[in-house]
């Protein structure tokens, strides 16, 4: 896990560093069970202009995964 934060980072500071998309700056957090969000944000004032994945589609991705958890559970 800690080798895909590590390659992520280094990603986005080559990007940052050549000069690309001066306006704008990347971020990224990992929000649990091997999921990691991006965002990005307007350098100047540093609001998050997105999110990706949002932070609703994390949310439905975790009420899913409890969803076929139980369904699982069920059937056994």
């Amino acid at each position: 896990m800690q080798d895909v934060a590590e390659a992520i980072g280094k990603r986005l500071a080559e990007v940052q560093e050549r000069g690309y998309l001066r306006e704008l700056r990347f971020d990224y957090e990992h929000v649990g069970d091997g999921v990691f969000q991006l965002k990005v944000l307007d350098a100047r004032t540093d609001k998050v202009l997105r999110t990706i994945p949002s932070e609703e589609q994390i949310e439905f991705a975790k009420k899913l995964e409890r969803f076929l958890g139980l369904l699982v559970d069920e059937q056994a």
